[in-house]
């Protein structure tokens, strides 16, 4: 039995794709905070907020829009700081998954309607 093969960078057309889907689709912010995701895999929320400059309300509320239409994943890790206190992070990555079904889902909606890709 084969195994598939296991890829550890994302695929140039993959990152436009859904570069090109979120601009389409949503609004600048969102799209703001998937630029920020695709140049890092995964991103810690704390690190988004100085990196867009957006109030943690504004940059959740983005984020959750993204993350209610499968575009968005979160994980959350419970770290232990030097004095030994306890944190959660949220750490935000791109479910290119979604993106793949989106490319599938649009051609076969180009095929039907009789237009050439």
């Amino acid at each position: 039995m084969i195994e598939p093969e296991l890829l550890t960078e994302v695929p140039a057309a993959l990152k436009r794709l859904a570069k090109q889907v979120v601009r389409g689709f949503y609004g600048v912010e969102h799209a703001l905070a998937l630029d920020v995701l695709i140049r890092n895999p995964c991103v810690r929320e704390e690190d988004m907020l100085e990196l867009l400059k957006f109030d943690r309300k504004q940059l959740r509320s983005v984020l959750n829009t993204l993350k209610a239409d499968k575009f968005v994943k979160c994980r959350m890790r419970v770290e232990t700081a030097p004095d030994g206190k306890t944190t959660r992070h949220n750490y935000y990555f791109i479910n290119y998954r979604f993106c793949g079904y989106f490319q599938i889902s649009i051609q076969k909606h180009l095929l039907t309607d009789g237009v050439l890709l």
